[in-house]
């Protein structure tokens, strides 16, 4: 499966973080700083209850579990990355867990930098389940190609080291009856408690005789024909093809923990279903119901770190932001039923404050940002007639009050007895008397007269 998908990993990375204890109902994990099954300050790993008594499925005093990470350069040596519980040895980076839940799950997530990849580890099971879904999401960070990348992962089983054996006892099962061994088995000889590894796709399943000395991904994984031993379970899986740069891989398998080995083979069988209902649209990220990040599994187009394409109706990067606010300023687009009348510009919105005479309508109210005053008439600051914008009683043709202080009607004068002494010194003429209302009208269309005179002249 390749997909691709962006992954803000290479920047949040730092050192090892302290360990986490994920504790279902049945089945909880004791997490080292490197997100692997081994808690050394309390000296546990992975435990099952039985009969009200945390088990110990892995060894108390140091519990291993490993993951080798490889591909292929251009025919250059093969690059490779570890992290293990021996030691502790990794040569990863590694982020905070991703600790999250859902109605009846657990999920916690680890990201490492494995060079040039970016690799997320899921381990997610329901919280009164013994069974376990591990995926880990590969991405290409880069812009040239790898190729034959692989994955190894192994467990070393000692459920009855306190009845006195580190030893299991070692099954490869053919669960679909292809001729290929899917799932194995580690039983303990005195409680038949059983731990198995089994795989969702095609993988090599089996014994690792070098867990405790080798990082190699290719060592050989073998039937052990049901033999005694203290060695590791472990599945190899991966892809011939090639993996872009900006482009992803997921890899999927199951961990069962059963009270005997026909429950065990019981139980892969009943809970592969997981497999592909935990990611059903192949996007190499678990659902939300599976204890996941993806909000959307039915679409492939919507994961976390996704791309957003705005006003497709798909929450592309899982952010949880309407789909139809592109500025994120929590109004929608008013082409698509909202009332942001300009959904690119997080500083215009319903919301907002309008600055007057800055070109914006930033309150998205509709009128002109040169007519602070909506009277009809633009700012005479600003190209328009109007002498006061910010008073809608004061524009042209605005009916004058004489002699209250007020240019109303923006002609540069407060009254019509204003006008008159325009007139008489542009008349030649003179009115030393009071003057009654119908002189007053009088004058008034002289000076009107000679104002259009004047104009005409002009």
């Amino acid at each position: 499966m390749q997909v691709p998908i962006l992954l803000s990993l290479l920047a949040s990375l730092s050192s090892a973080q302290a360990g986490e204890l994920m504790e279902g109902d049945v089945l909880q994990v004791h997490y080292n700083e490197y997100g692997l099954w081994n808690d050394n300050e309390q000296a546990k790993g992975l435990q099952v209850l039985h009969e009200d008594v945390w088990v110990d499925y892995t060894w108390p005093g140091s519990p291993f579990a490993a993951w080798q990470l490889a591909w292929e350069d251009g025919g250059s040596a093969p690059e490779l990355y570890f992290a293990t519980a021996i030691g502790p040895d990794t040569n990863t980076a590694i982020s905070e867990p991703d600790v999250t839940s859902a109605e009846g799950w657990l999920s916690i997530a680890y990201e490492y930098e494995a060079g040039d990849l970016a690799v997320r580890k899921t381990e997610a099971w329901a919280l009164d389940g013994k069974t376990m879904l591990i995926h880990f999401l590969a991405h290409n960070a880069r812009e040239r190609s790898v190729t034959d990348l692989r994955l190894l992962y192994s467990v070393d089983p000692d459920q009855d080291d306190s009845l006195g054996t580190a030893e299991t006892a070692n099954e490869l099962i053919d669960v679909d009856g292809d001729g290929l061994g899917d799932l194995v088995l580690a039983v303990g000889p005195v409680s038949g408690y059983t731990m198995a590894i089994g795989s969702c796709s095609a993988a090599d399943v089996g014994v690792n005789a070098q867990w405790n000395s080798s990082h190699d991904v290719d060592v050989e994984l073998a039937d052990p024909l049901g033999a005694r031993s203290d060695v590791a379970i472990g599945i190899r899986i991966g892809s011939d093809a090639e993996l872009a740069g900006g482009e992803s891989l997921g890899l999927s398998f199951l961990v069962v923990l059963a009270d005997t080995p026909s429950e065990a083979v019981t139980q892969f069988e009943d809970q592969l279903a997981l497999c592909t209902s935990c990611d059903a649209d192949e996007d190499g990220w678990l659902a939300l119901e599976c204890g996941g990040a993806d909000c959307d599994d039915t679409d492939a187009r919507a994961f976390p770190g996704g791309t957003e394409v705005w006003y497709d109706g798909v929450d592309g990067d899982c952010d949880g932001e309407s789909d139809y606010d592109a500025d994120l300023d929590g109004h929608d687009s008013d082409a698509y039923d909202g009332d942001d009348c300009d959904d690119g510009d997080p500083l215009v919105s319903p919301s907002a404050e309008d600055i007057p005479y800055d070109g914006l309508d930033a309150d998205c109210a509709g009128g002109n940002d040169y007519d602070v005053d909506d009277d009809g008439h633009l700012s005479a600051g600003h190209g328009g007639d109007d002498c006061d914008d910010f008073d809608p009683d004061i524009h042209p043709g605005a009916r004058e009050i004489p002699d209250d202080s007020v240019d109303s009607n923006c002609d540069g004068n407060d009254s019509p007895k204003q006008n008159l002494k325009v007139l008489e010194s542009r008349c030649g003429c003179s009115s030393s008397a009071p003057l009654s209302g119908a002189w007053l009208v009088f004058f008034s269309g002289l000076i009107l007269l000679c104002r259009r005179r004047n104009h005409l002249r002009g």
